[in-house]
């Protein structure tokens, strides 16, 4: 319940602080959010507690009933979450007891700003906003915060390589000149770094993989990664505002080291997570589900292995052209219409989305959880499409932003 309540209340003000940046809101800079009262109501109210006349309840309790009373008939269910209303219940009854949420913040993701464009979308108070909301309503305290790190190189080179990306950055850290760094900027598509930005990626890279690691070995039941600089574009190279894929590092960490077998990864990110995509077409051990805006191409990054893959060839591209390989491990939803609002989105969680991934069935499922704008998506959407997610890997979900 911390878990979707957080969900619910940061990305209130991830979605409309981002919303609100880019279509209502001329001082950026100053602007806060614009919460409606519905809104600002269903997230002070806490939820009625279940009453013992439920049916679905009722419904769970007598299953548990009946399976500890045949326990050989249904061993072979092991871990497997059942999913009945807003009770989930499994046939192994250590299982029922729900962990502590984790969280991953620090003050240092605040210093990777655009020193030269002080009204760049990427800012600080993207994140700072969340923040204060969370403090604001005391959810903070009912998690345990998991401490940031340094990412290594190892676990870096696991997805992004050496020469030509990891290199060229070790070059700018702690650049001063800012006309220089600008210049280096350039190179690269849309992207903007700071004197101090590979440092704060590294950061936000290692914090997040120690988060998706104790989720993984069952120390945290979920958590909840606010880190920046985002990631889910960085693949071959940094682009579209990621320096390093902190998702990605953190998924191959966890499949390098076996704490997973059978990943997913959603990203319902507008944008196309091109790098994240590059990085796992074609490893089965991985699921990846990408809902974005698409338009044949004609939206950011614009490229053909945005639209929707299952068993397809990869077109080569103009940075790597061995991405021609079968990616039967890749489903994209590319959306050709914005506006859409949550039944849209319910209908291809519930049709599409859910289906794949219980018939997938992970023992552990990452979210790239960044901005939906250009959307007419309401706050109260999320904790919709995070709960059934909570149904599978025995509830082991980790989001990063």
């Amino acid at each position: 319940m911390v878990f979707c309540t957080i969900l619910d209340r940061s990305l209130v003000y991830f979605v409309q602080f981002h919303s609100a940046r880019t279509a209502f809101f001329h001082s950026s800079r100053t602007a806060l959010p614009c919460i409606s009262r519905c809104f600002v109501t269903a997230m002070s109210s806490e939820p009625p507690p279940p009453r013992s006349s439920n049916p679905p309840r009722r419904a769970a309790a007598s299953a548990r009933e009946h399976i500890r009373r045949n326990p050989r008939r249904h061993a072979h269910r092991g871990r497997q979450l059942f999913h009945a209303d807003d009770a989930l219940f499994v046939a192994d009854p250590e299982a029922l007891t729900r962990k502590r949420t984790g969280i991953v913040y620090d003050e240092v993701f605040l210093q990777h700003q655009c020193e030269w464009f002080p009204q760049h979308d990427e800012c600080p108070e993207r994140l700072s906003k969340i923040i204060e909301r969370c403090e604001e309503l005391d959810l903070l305290s009912s998690c345990t915060r998991v401490p940031v790190r340094p990412a290594t190189m190892e676990e870096l080179e696991a997805v992004h390589p050496r020469s030509g990306y990891l290199d060229l950055l070790e070059k700018c850290r702690g650049m001063r000149d800012l006309e220089q760094l600008e210049d280096f900027c350039r190179y690269f598509d849309c992207l903007y770094l700071h004197p101090r930005s590979v440092d704060v990626a590294e950061n936000a890279v290692g914090g997040t993989v120690d988060l998706v690691s104790r989720i993984a070995k069952g120390e945290l039941q979920n958590g909840f990664s606010l880190v920046r600089p985002p990631g889910h574009h960085a693949g071959l190279v940094p682009n579209g505002y990621c320096v390093f894929n902190n998702l990605a590092v953190a998924a191959q960490a966890a499949l390098n080291k076996g704490e997973s077998r059978r990943l997913l990864i959603i990203d319902w990110d507008v944008h196309h997570g091109q790098g994240t995509q590059h990085i796992f077409a074609g490893d089965d051990r991985v699921l990846l589900v990408g809902i974005h805006r698409f338009e044949n191409g004609a939206f950011w990054p614009c490229l053909a292995e945005g639209s929707m893959l299952s068993d397809v060839e990869l077109p080569p591209t103009n940075v790597d052209s061995h991405l021609a390989r079968t990616a039967k491990n890749i489903l994209n939803l590319p959306l050709t219409k914005t506006e859409l609002g949550d039944a849209d989105y319910l209908a291809l969680w519930f049709h599409v989305v859910l289906p794949a991934a219980f018939k997938f069935n992970p023992d552990l499922v990452l979210v790239s959880a960044s901005a939906v704008n250009h959307m007419r998506l309401s706050p109260a959407l999320f904790p919709h499409l995070v709960r059934p997610l909570m149904s599978l890997a025995e509830g082991k979900v980790a989001l990063v932003l």
